[in-house]
């Protein structure tokens, strides 16, 4: 199963062709909301880890 992001109201947000588009995105996402609100960056080069919660 690719990755995807599913919200409990909406549904099924997205589906990604890989974990590192997955990862891409979740970084940007990042960096625009910390550009709104003056926080730090992530790095654009920076590795992702990711942890599941249950």
């Amino acid at each position: 199963m690719p990755p995807h992001v599913k919200c409990p109201t909406h549904k099924e947000l997205a589906v990604f062709e890989s974990f590192s588009d997955y990862a891409e995105t979740l970084k940007s996402a990042i960096n625009e909301s910390n550009d709104a609100m003056g926080l730090t960056r992530i790095d654009p080069h920076a590795e992702a880890t990711f942890e599941r919660y249950s």
